[in-house]
């Protein structure tokens, strides 16, 4: 978790712990939108994910798209707890929003679980696209997403292995059969 040689936390632990935030994070924006307790959750939230962006296997681009929307949804996270009115922070965390869906649905294609990649590419490309609406789509809108992200979560809890997901298996000059991670290192 902290270093690259030396796993703290499992990839089941790390997919897990999000779940636990959401679910809070989820009732208290139902409940008082924009609040600073809900808010302060969901940077948790956030937060934790960073855990999974970086363990999951895929190419830098996709990563670099993952760790940006988590870079603006806890700073949108930050106007809100720090009373920015949140129709300005809002199109802040939407355009977070699409970046998170090029990670979730590019990290999903690259799984071996039929479940991970449908979920997750309805949850993202749900996400990215809700963007472009959400001017004139109420919130609600939003709430069968974070159910497939809670649902997306579990899956990659209990499905999801890295030292085989998102690796690309290639053969060499000698026949000897080599994993490559989808940026192009040697696992």
């Amino acid at each position: 978790m902290l270093t690259e040689n030396r796993e703290i936390l499992g990839f089941r632990t790390l997919a897990v712990l999000p779940i636990v935030l959401f679910v809070p994070t989820l009732a208290l924006g139902l409940a008082t939108k924009g609040s600073p307790v809900g808010e302060s959750v969901g940077v948790l939230f956030h937060l934790s994910i960073l855990f999974v962006v970086s363990r999951m296997n895929g190419p830098m681009w996709a990563k670099a798209a993952g760790f940006c929307w988590l870079a603006l949804d806890i700073t949108t996270g930050a106007m809100l707890i720090n009373n920015v009115p949140y129709d300005i922070a809002w199109p802040v965390r939407l355009g977070g929003h699409v970046l998170a869906g090029v990670w979730t649905v590019t990290v999903s294609l690259l799984c071996r679980s039929t479940a991970i990649r449908v979920v997750g590419v309805v949850s993202g490309l749900w996400l990215a696209l809700y963007t472009f609406f959400g001017a004139v789509l109420s919130n609600l809108w939003l709430s069968p997403q974070a159910f497939l992200t809670l649902v997306w979560f579990g899956l990659l809890a209990w499905k999801y292995d890295p030292a085989v997901d998102g690796l690309d298996a290639t053969q060499t000059d000698n026949g000897a059969v080599t994993a490559r991670s989808a940026d192009g290192a040697t696992a």
